[in-house]
C-alpha cells in the first residue's frame, strides 16, 4: 500500500518527486505573502528582509556567520527529519538521492575532527524516516511504522522496538517527557494526511493514541518547556488535488492536550538556539508542480512572538538536515529543489551573532 504513495510522499518530505517542471513567478529577494486562498487556507506571507528604523529601535539583530565544513560523504536529500543530536556527536540516517533512491545509511559527524564516518546502516532501506534522539539513543520510525529501530551510539548497534498500533508514513516526531510523540503522517499520498497523535513509551515499550490533531499536516517540530511548537510544512486543501507549503505556527501542550496558534513565519526545518527558533531554507508555492526551494533564514522570538530575518543560505536549500550543536546551527545536505532536484553533499555551520 505504501509504495503507491512514495512519488507524493517524498514531495511532502523534502524529497525528488515526478511532477512536472517549475512553474515561474517573478523574482522576489522574500518569500511571497500570505493570504487567504477562496478555501479559507493560508499561503505564505511577506516577512520583509530588513525592518524600518522603528522596528530596528525595538529588537536585536541577528547574523548567521556562515563557514563550511566537512561534506557528507554521499550527497543526500531528503533529510529534514534525519538528523540527530548525541554526546557531541551528529548523526544522519537514511536520506535518499539519484544514486540511492532509499538509502539505509548512518553518519557520525564529529565536530572536533571536522570528519565523517560511517556507522552499522539502519535496518530499514527507505528514504522515508523519522528520527528522534532520546537517552542517548537514536530512535527510527519506519515508513510504515511497522519496521522501527532504536540505535545505541556507544555500541554501534541497532535493535528493533515495538511497531505502531496506527501504520502511515511518519512525518513529525518529537520527545516530551521521554515519550515520543508522532503526529500526523500520510496515508496514501501528501494530499491525504492523517491527524493521529500516536504516544510512544521507551520505558516500557508501548504505543498509545490521543486526541488528533484538528488542522494536520506535515510541519517541523520545537519542543519548548514541555509544548510542542510546529513551524511551517505542508497542508493539504480540503478536497483538491493539491497542497500548499503554509508558513502556521500552532502549539500542543501534551498535558492537556489542547492547542493555540502563534504568529505565522516560514515553511522550512526549525531549530532553537539562544532562546529563538530558526526556520531554514525550505519551500514555497504548491504542489504539484508550483514550488521552489528558498534560502531565507527567519528568527522566531520565543518571547515576544515576533518574526525577523536573519543571513541568507548561500543557496536555495530544500530536504537539509537542520540541526544545533554547540549553540551552532549545522544545515547538511538537502537539494535545490525543482526542476533540478540536485543533490546536495555539503555541510554548513551557522555561528549566531546578536546584537543587541
Amino acid at each position: 500500500m505504501f509504495k503507491n504513495s512514495l512519488k507524493l510522499a517524498m514531495i511532502g518530505c523534502g524529497g525528488r518527486g515526478t511532477f512536472g517542471s517549475l512553474t515561474r513567478t517573478p523574482r522576489r529577494t522574500y518569500p511571497a505573502y500570505q493570504r487567504e486562498s477562496s478555501d479559507g487556507y493560508k499561503i505564505m506571507r511577506i516577512l520583509p528582509k530588513k525592518a524600518t528604523n522603528s522596528q530596528s529601535a525595538h529588537r536585536s539583530t541577528l547574523e548567521i556567520r556562515w563557514t563550511p565544513k566537512a561534506e557528507l560523504p554521499v550527497p543526500l536529500q531528503s533529510l529534514t527529519t534525519k538528523a540527530t543530536v548525541i554526546n557531541n556527536r551528529i548523526y544522519v540516517v537514511g536520506g535518499r538521492s539519484d544514486q540511492y533512491p532509499d538509502s539505509s545509511f548512518t553518519f557520525e559527524y564529529d565536530p572536533q575532527r571536522d570528519s565523517w564516518t560511517r556507522k552499522t546502516d539502519v535496518p530499514v532501506k527507505h528514504h522515508l524516516l523519522v528520527t528522534v534522539a532520546h537517552g542517548g539513543k537514536i530512535y527510527v520510525l519506519s515508513e510504515d511504522l511497522q519496521h522501527n529501530y532504536v540505535y545505541d551510539p556507544s555500541t554501534d548497534r541497532w535493535r528493533p522496538f515495538a511497531p505502531c498500533p496506527n501504520s502511515r508514513i511518519p512525518v513529525t516526531a518529537a520527545v516530551v517527557d521521554g515519550k515520543i510523540h508522532l503526529m500526523s503522517g500520510i496515508h496514501d499520498i501528501v494530499f491525504n494526511l492523517s491527524a493521529k497523535i500516536d504516544v510512544y513509551d521507551p520505558a516500557i515499550d508501548t504505543w498509545h493514541e490521543k486526541k488528533p490533531m484538528p488542522d494536520p499536516r506535515i510541519a517541523s517540530p520545537v519542543v519548548v518547556d514541555g509544548k510542542i511548537y510546529l513551524f511551517g510544512g505542508i497542508q493539504p486543501v480540503k478536497n483538491e488535488h493539491r497542497a500548499l507549503y503554509v508558513d502556521a505556527v500552532d502549539v500542543y501542550d501534551p498535558k492537556t492536550e489542547t492547542w493555540e496558534k502563534r504568529t505565522p513565519g516560514s515553511t522550512g526545518p526549525a531549530v532553537l538556539s539562544k532562546g529563538y527558533v530558526f526556520v531554514v531554507g525550505g519551500c514555497v508555492g504548491e504542489i504539484p508542480n508550483k514550488e521552489r526551494a528558498i534560502k531565507e533564514v527567519y528568527a522566531y522570538n520565543l518571547r515576544t512572538d515576533k518574526w525577523q530575518p536573519s543571513t541568507d543560505l548561500p543557496r536555495p536549500t530544500l530536504g537539509a538536515a537542520v540541526v544545533v550543536l554547540n549553540d551552532r546551527l549545522h544545515v547538511i545536505g538537502g537539494s535545490n529543489g525543482p526542476p533540478e532536484w540536485k543533490d546536495y553533499g555539503f555541510h554548513l555551520q551557522g555561528v549566531i551573532v546578536v546584537t543587541p
